[in-house]
């Protein structure tokens, strides 16, 4: 039987998007250097990038995905900016009662073993005594995890450890910005809902779900400060480090399929979204997704700027 607190920090964090992208597929090696300062950065703060043509602008925001509970990070640009702002689109809107509704109903039927099978079956006898080694250590023996595919199971140990290491799950930047644009009555679009990316990660294979949960396990035993890193970059501003946490090595991701599937095939959905607003929306557009689709070589900003835009970092 699987405890419901775990289906309960699944569905947390399943309502953070790009979690559910990055630990599913954590970096192992990274850089041990301190963040570098950016080089001519317009702002200090948060990135943010502008593409604009005589009747729309679109500002460009990567929300970081957990913090620690009282960060500062809003900017009077990025305030501004949102003010300005007659349509909001976030990647995720799974604040309303009926997107959790959907992803609390989907668990049961595409996030548990439901076959008679476990997930210490789906594991050799090296992979159960690495990963009971691990999740043992932030809390979660294997066999408390048992019920779970290994998808959910790799999502899990990564809600325990931002859990752990203190970062506030309840109140994110991107439901705080969410929440700034709907008392300001600024319309509201999703790229997508969260039930939407469960059912992406679970089509994957039962080997490269099994890869996904090695993976981001032995990140989390072997780089337990990567989310403070990641935080730090994203509050400097520092999107070159960003890139390299995330993207940047060689074995960065569990999989080069789940790479293109989890970053660049969304980029480039999102990238002709953009296109569609530039060409039929009138107004400000604040345009926000998380961090990890703005850096790197693979990024957002490069596709838009690929295709011709000038992409301008505020």
């Amino acid at each position: 039987m699987v405890l419901s607190p775990y289906r309960t920090a699944a569905l947390k964090l399943l309502a953070i998007p790009l979690l559910a992208g990055a630990l599913t597929a954590c970096a192992t090696a990274r850089p041990s250097e301190p963040a570098s300062a950016v080089e001519d950065a317009p702002t200090a703060g948060p990135a943010l990038w502008t593409i604009s043509d005589e009747d729309t602008t679109i500002h460009l925001f990567g929300f970081a995905p957990v913090l620690k509970p009282g960060t500062d990070w809003q900017s009077k640009l990025i305030s501004d900016s949102l003010t300005d702002a007659n349509l909001f689109v976030i990647e995720t809107d799974s604040s309303s009662p009926e997107a959790q509704a959907a992803v609390q109903s989907l668990i049961p039927q595409i996030g548990l073993n439901t076959d008679g099978r476990s997930l210490s079956s789906q594991l050799d006898e090296n992979e159960r005594d690495e990963i009971n080694a691990i999740s043992t250590a932030i809390g979660a023996p294997l066999s408390a995890l048992d019920q779970l595919r290994p998808w959910l199971a790799s999502i899990q140990l990564g809600v325990l450890a931002i859990s752990q290491g203190g970062y506030d799950l309840e109140n994110v930047p991107s439901n705080q910005l969410l929440g700034l644009a709907k008392d300001r009555a600024i319309e509201v679009r999703s790229l997508e809902g969260p039930a939407d990316l469960m059912q992406v990660i679970a089509r994957f294979s039962e080997e490269a779900q099994v890869g996904m949960l090695l993976h981001n396990a032995r990140s989390l035993r072997d780089r337990p400060d990567q989310q403070a890193m990641i935080a730090d970059a994203w509050l400097g501003g520092d999107v070159e480090l960003i890139g390299l946490l995330l993207h940047g090595e060689e074995g960065a991701w569990s999989s080069e399929a789940i790479y293109k599937t989890m970053l660049v095939s969304r980029n480039e959905t999102w990238r002709d979204r953009i296109k569609t607003l530039m060409a039929e929306h009138e107004g400000t557009v604040f345009f926000t997704v998380g961090l990890g689709h703005l850096a790197g070589e693979d990024s957002l900003i490069a596709m838009l700027e690929a295709d011709g835009f000038d992409v301008v970092r505020r």
